[in-house]
């Protein structure tokens, strides 16, 4: 595997790790705004109604990212963050949406992960890479999406965990509709 990514521990092949990602300006910024972002009802999956923010100027966030990943890579520019609160969990999570029936990959090839808030718990459980993470505020995640690197997060001790996610697509490989 060629490491893509720069300044990344690297504890499995398609999974890169990054503590204290964001300057500290621009995740205190972030990380001031959380609170007040008006959460949206989720009509695809109930369980993530008011958990999933509205649209928001991620363009700090972007940047940083940009400069992290290889030239090859687009960011999807999801603008959103996610949210669990104490005593919340999410179930397995399924990549199943980014891939036609026939095993040809539709949308992305990496999620992004970037971690704010005040919280205790909430790790992330890969259970086919036999790898648990302990997500701390400003960490960032990237991982493969494939059925190998489907997740969960375990519940929430304290706080509150909010989530910057968003995709990356590889774009040398072509494209065909």
């Amino acid at each position: 595997m060629i490491n893509y990514f720069n300044d990344f521990n690297n504890p499995r092949e398609f999974l890169f790790i990054k503590n204290d990602f964001l300057k500290k300006e621009i995740f205190d910024h972030y990380n001031s705004k959380i609170k007040a972002l008006n959460w949206i009802q989720d009509e695809r999956d109930s369980f993530w109604n008011n958990k999933i923010s509205e649209f928001i100027d991620c363009s700090k966030i972007h940047e940083e990212i940009i400069n992290l990943i290889n030239k090859n890579f687009s960011l999807f520019k999801n603008n959103y963050f996610v949210k669990l609160s104490k005593n919340e969990f999410s179930s397995l999570s399924s990549h199943k949406k980014f891939f036609a029936e026939n095993g040809q990959r539709i949308i992305a090839h990496y999620k992004i992960g970037i971690y704010f808030g005040n919280f205790d718990g909430g790790e992330i459980v890969f259970k086919d890479q036999n790898f648990i993470y302990k997500p701390k505020p400003n960490d960032c995640i990237i991982f493969k999406i494939h059925k190998d690197y489907n997740h969960y997060t375990e519940q929430i001790n304290f706080g509150t965990r909010y989530a910057y996610q968003d995709f990356l697509i590889y774009t040398e490989e072509p494209f065909m509709p």
